[in-house]
């Protein structure tokens, strides 16, 4: 199951460059007591193997990077993507946020705006067609750190929209950079 979480801040979200672990935090006390714990310190067992099937997206929206200080300031609307195989994680999760309203990050609370959940992991990536942006769903392959296989969905020569905004919507008009106009 994927959430896909819109916080909407009332003014900038000052973060350190490295928030990952801020940002963990926050899902792993929303998660409950009990079972943030237990997917925290313990996870599920499988064989010798022990797992922690959560995985998070860093936080995407407009920020300002100040190096000298070593923080990240997020101005407007910011936007989390969360998943989980395990439905439980992502209902608990979800459920949490809409209750209290809010997440807190680095003592900052955060207005959630908008959950959306996805249970079929269904993966869609924007294609340039024609002048507008077609929303295209494809299925994944084989995925690394920095590679991710596309066995079906895309032909040879498609024009894939790398980091599309959260505002692009399918059919909206775009304009390629560097194409001839």
């Amino acid at each position: 199951m994927r959430l896909n979480i819109t916080l909407n801040p009332s003014g900038p979200v000052m973060l350190p460059v490295h928030y990952n672990h801020i940002l963990q935090s926050a899902i792993y006390a929303n998660l409950g007591p009990d079972f943030g714990t237990f997917i925290h310190d313990e996870g599920y067992e499988r064989g010798s193997r022990i797992f922690k099937p959560l995985t998070f997206s860093r936080l995407r929206g407009s920020y300002r990077l100040d190096r000298a200080v070593g923080t990240i300031s997020f101005d407007g609307k910011v936007h989390l993507v969360v998943c989980s195989p395990v439905e439980e994680i992502c209902r608990s999760l979800g459920t949490s946020l809409l209750v209290k309203g809010f997440i807190t990050l680095a003592g900052q609370k955060i207005p959630v705006e908008c959950i959306k959940y996805d249970k079929a992991y269904n993966t869609s990536v924007f294609v340039v067609e024609n002048g507008t942006a077609k929303l295209t769903p494809v299925r994944l392959g084989l995925q690394s750190e920095s590679e991710i296989e596309v066995v079906e969905g895309l032909k040879q020569g498609d024009k894939v929209i790398l980091n599309p905004s959260m505002d692009l919507k399918d059919g909206m008009a775009v304009v390629v950079e560097g194409a001839e106009q």
